[in-house]
């Protein structure tokens, strides 16, 4: 405890057997009070992915390889939609698909937005997403503009092997 209300540094390794979902608390030592310890979720997954609304009311899933950004297919895909009534949230089970040799699989949505939460599943890996909302708006409408991007670099000249650092702005002109 840090009277003086400065930085204060905590860190709690966790040791995990393999993949999987896992739930963690916390609380002070000789804590007894339930509403004083606090709940946290992690997963341990190689999984990754994209996701895309179009035009067509059509959600676009790529499952990626975290480390390589490779695509997976064959991942088993469960797509639930998670909903507030006045009561708390319902989820309800919108389908269940696969992924194609790409790591692409898509489903059709009724409405123009989704609460969509994810569970994959190949093998032994496992990944539980959390919420995910998507938008579409059709009604957008975009003037006939030029768009550009100008890069900077920190530098004007490298050797050989040296790091490049460089930044851009795009606009429209």
């Amino acid at each position: 405890k840090d009277l003086n209300f400065g930085e204060v540094n905590s860190e709690v390794l966790i040791k995990t057997q393999d993949y999987g979902i896992y739930e963690f608390y916390l609380e002070l030592a000789g804590n007894k009070k339930i509403s004083e310890r606090t709940k946290g979720e992690f997963v341990v997954s190689d999984f990754s992915f994209m996701k895309r609304m179009n035009e067509g009311k059509i959600i676009n899933l790529f499952v990626l390889d975290r480390q390589t950004g490779n695509p997976i297919p064959n991942v088993q895909v469960n797509v639930f939609n998670s909903m507030w009534n006045k009561n708390g949230y319902k989820v309800d089970s919108v389908c269940s698909l696969s992924t194609i040799q790409n790591g692409f699989c898509s489903y059709l949505r009724s409405e123009h937005y989704s609460n969509d939460v994810y569970f994959f599943k190949k093998g032994n890996d496992a990944y539980f997403s959390s919420e995910l909302n998507a938008y579409f708006n059709s009604n957008i409408r975009l003037e006939n503009k030029n768009a550009r991007v100008n890069f900077f670099t920190d530098r004007a000249i490298y050797r050989p092997g040296q790091t490049v650092y460089f930044k851009g702005i795009a606009f429209y002109s």
